[in-house]
């Protein structure tokens, strides 16, 4: 039967795509326009990693209003694949393939949407990339400087004080297991315990130096690392939410590109301040205002997602009045 090159065989349907087999080749279908979206040689093409908007996605699926919406019935693979695939303009016929015979590596639709700007347009976005940011400038000042206020300010030996990173780690580590777990159930609220564990970050890294013995450390190690494990682990799952699977991919790498060069100004910061001052305070402070005030920043995100939705909704309102 398949090798029958004009017989065509169903073998996946999502809400707005169905996936018909022609021959030995793949065609993607928008069921709501019947028009072709992309022909591939094979299952395996449907499944590039750029092609998949949920690449990035660490959270559950029952968060996912694809996978929601059809919980109460048994989805393949190849119909999951095909619900939570987004391929980029441009990528739309057999001049697309490559030599062997399968999809090309990299099309200009792909190009386009990884290069995409116009995330910097949205509220909501700009406001979590500075807020993320900001936390970044802070974060990774505990990890340089712990040590040196365990051994100069508290008078802890160089292998005790080292330990106090390993800590870090180790609570790290424990807390995304955790926080798996509570982001994993759908009625929590993720933007909720996004701006609480950034603020509890923010905080004790402020409170580092009131501490003066190495119990009130190793408390703030733990506190730091589970903190930060929640910070770590709800990144993805909150883009989604505010933004969208369809703009995960984007929206990851344009906050990682903000994060990675807060990430190499704050350590240099912090080392300025530090020989500046000849003491290690004001560089916690710094570091802690830093992360508390991109914790502040995120609370009003809701209230900015409306509003920037709303106006959307006006927007294209008002355009197919005119149209």
């Amino acid at each position: 039967m398949d090798g029958n090159e004009n017989h065509t065989l169903l073998v996946a349907r999502s809400n707005s795509t169905f996936v018909a087999k022609i021959g030995s080749s793949m065609l993607v279908v928008n069921e709501m326009t019947q028009s072709r979206i992309l022909r591939v040689a094979s299952k395996v093409s449907l499944t590039k990693p750029m092609y998949r908007d949920d690449i990035f996605y660490s959270g559950s699926l029952l968060r996912l209003p694809q996978y929601a919406n059809n919980v109460n019935k048994v989805m393949t693979s190849t119909e999951w694949t095909a619900a939570v695939s987004s391929v980029p303009p441009g990528t739309t016929g057999e001049d697309e393939f490559d030599s062997a015979g399968g999809g090309a590596c990299c099309s200009p639709g792909i190009l386009k949407k990884m290069l995409d700007v116009s995330l910097l347009v949205s509220p909501t976005f700009l406001l979590l990339s500075i807020s993320g940011f900001f936390t970044m400038l802070g974060l990774f000042v505990p990890f340089i400087y712990l040590k040196g206020v365990a051994t100069e300010s508290v008078g802890l030996t160089v292998s005790i004080a080292t330990m106090l990173v390993s800590i870090i780690g180790i609570a790290n580590t424990t807390g995304r297991v955790v926080a798996g777990y509570i982001a994993d159930r759908p009625e929590i609220n993720v933007l909720f315990l996004n701006n609480a564990s950034v603020t509890i970050i923010g905080v004790a890294t402020a409170l580092v130096p009131f501490l003066n013995s190495f119990n009130a450390l190793v408390a703030f190690a733990c506190v730091f690392g589970l903190a930060m494990a929640f910070y770590a682990s709800l990144r993805s799952i909150l883009l989604v939410e505010l933004l969208g699977l369809e703009k995960l991919t984007n929206a990851f790498g344009l906050t990682l590109l903000f994060q990675g060069i807060a990430s190499i100004l704050g350590t240099p910061l912090a080392g300025f301040l530090y020989e500046a001052t000849g003491a290690y305070h004001i560089p916690f402070w710094v570091a802690g205002s830093f992360i508390i005030f991109s914790g502040v920043m995120c609370y009003p995100l809701n209230c900015v997602k409306r509003w920037e939705d709303d106006r959307n909704k006006k927007k294209d309102k008002a355009e197919n009045n005119q149209a």
